[in-house]
């Protein structure tokens, strides 16, 4: 493994949460659309992590659903989704 600056260089986006929301069904509005990426990188950080120590896989997963969760009013939007995409 190399040093971080190439590691960093080399990351690759591994998965993604992408949260998207609106008032017509099936249709987002852009400014609630979000993503939560999950790297390589990560994922070489989070196997040198000790057992039951939040992951970054983990923390993206949390993120995404707690602003998912924050968009779920009725009274400003009429729906919420989550997508997980493992590349």
């Amino acid at each position: 493994m190399g040093t971080d600056k190439e590691t960093s260089r080399w990351s690759i986006v591994i998965a993604t949460w992408e949260v998207r929301a609106g008032l017509i069904p099936g249709t987002p509005m852009p400014e609630y659309t979000r993503q939560f990426h999950y790297t390589s990188e990560n994922k070489v950080a989070d196997l040198e992590k000790p057992a039951g120590t939040l992951t970054t896989f983990n923390a993206q997963m949390l993120l995404a659903h707690q602003y998912a969760q924050n968009l779920s009013n009725p009274g400003n939007l009429n729906w919420v989704e989550v997508t997980f995409i493992w590349f």
